[in-house]
């Protein structure tokens, strides 16, 4: 079906040097909230980590805004090699718009080691360290006495790392990296996305939706009803194979295997030189988020 809709979008970024071994950066972008710029009831924006648009709807209501990143650099003279970064931050790492949305700004830890190397063919090599953190998961206590059993709850995290080197070939310039990053405690990215509902009937032994409860008997207060769940995020239709675990009203959707990513990216570049007109490392190309700088 057709949809036309009338639609903006606000970002404003701040960045300064409070002095010459940090960056600090605030991101503002806007966004509408759930119900919101919107059919009601719809996931908002700003639940959207891929989406800054807001809908010219609703009446004239007022728009919302919120933080679209938040994050310090840690970047030493002494030390050129090093860059430590922490916050909600743009990406700092190699990646290609087929697996990495250019809108979404992921949230953690960083560190990078980068070594330039005054060779005719071998640049430099880049290490970095990645601590991603996607969703909480909150701590628990049950039984008492011996029985007694806590769950700190560990908050679901994307952990991994890369290796690249900058090689030069004449006017050629590459820059090969391979990443590899495990996804723990990815499930709950399931639920999100593609909810358990509601069951349309009430027939009992039913594990593949949610049942509403039963009315008491009479004189005993009605349970509240559950509420039909929602997607938490907004995105494409889920392609990965998922199951339900659980039971009773705590039916939730799950991931069959576990998540591991792993990507290799040989971006390349021809330099030029524009006043001779010959290959040289001058003024060069941008291809896939690298440039070839002259040395």
């Amino acid at each position: 079906m057709d949809r036309n809709r009338a639609r903006i979008r606000l970002r404003l970024g701040l960045e300064g040097d409070p002095n010459q071994d940090f960056t600090g950066g605030l991101y503002l972008a806007s966004g509408f909230v759930t119900g919101s710029g919107g059919p009601a009831g719809a996931v908002g924006s700003l639940a959207n980590p891929t989406s800054a648009n807001d809908t010219l709807s609703n009446f004239f209501e007022r728009k919302a805004i919120s933080f679209d990143r938040g994050y310090i650099v840690y970047h030493p003279q002494g030390l050129k090699w090093l860059r430590l970064t922490g916050g909600k931050f743009a990406y700092d790492f190699p990646r290609t718009d087929i697996t990495f949305d250019p809108d979404l700004n992921p949230e953690g830890f960083t560190e990078k080691f980068s070594f330039d190397f005054h060779n005719p063919i071998f640049k430099n090599v880049t290490v970095e360290g990645m601590e991603l953190l996607f969703n909480e998961v909150a701590g628990s206590v049950t039984g008492s006495g011996a029985s007694l059993k806590i769950n700190r709850g560990v908050d679901s995290n994307a952990v991994g790392g890369y290796g690249s080197a900058t090689l030069q070939f004449g006017p050629w310039k590459t820059t090969p990296s391979i990443m590899v990053m495990n996804w723990n405690g990815a499930d709950p990215i399931a639920q999100a996305v593609s909810p358990v509902g509601l069951c349309s009937t009430n027939t009992p032994g039913q594990t593949t939706c949610i049942l509403q409860p039963n009315a008491p008997a009479a004189g005993t207060p009605l349970p509240n009803p559950i509420s039909t769940p929602s997607a938490f995020l907004q995105t494409n239709a889920m392609t990965n194979a998922t199951r339900i675990v659980g039971s009773g009203t705590g039916l939730t959707r799950a991931f069959v295997s576990g998540f591991e990513y792993a990507d290799f990216i040989n971006p390349a570049c021809w330099c030029r030189d524009t006043a001779r007109g010959s290959g040289s490392p001058g003024i060069c190309a941008q291809s896939m988020n690298r440039t070839c700088a002259p040395d």
